[in-house]
């Protein structure tokens, strides 16, 4: 998935237990709190 999705830097787990990490750079894989937040709003 990262590789379609430049923002996502991660993503592991099975099943529902999954987890995706949000980056500002791929390159780098530097966080993005931002984008985080915003999903898990989202998610609400």
């Amino acid at each position: 998935m990262p590789s379609r999705f430049p923002s996502v830097g991660d993503v592991r787990g099975i099943g529902l237990a999954t987890g995706v990490d949000p980056v500002t750079d791929p390159a780098s894989r530097e966080p993005n709190p931002l984008l985080a937040a915003q999903v898990a709003e989202e998610q609400r």
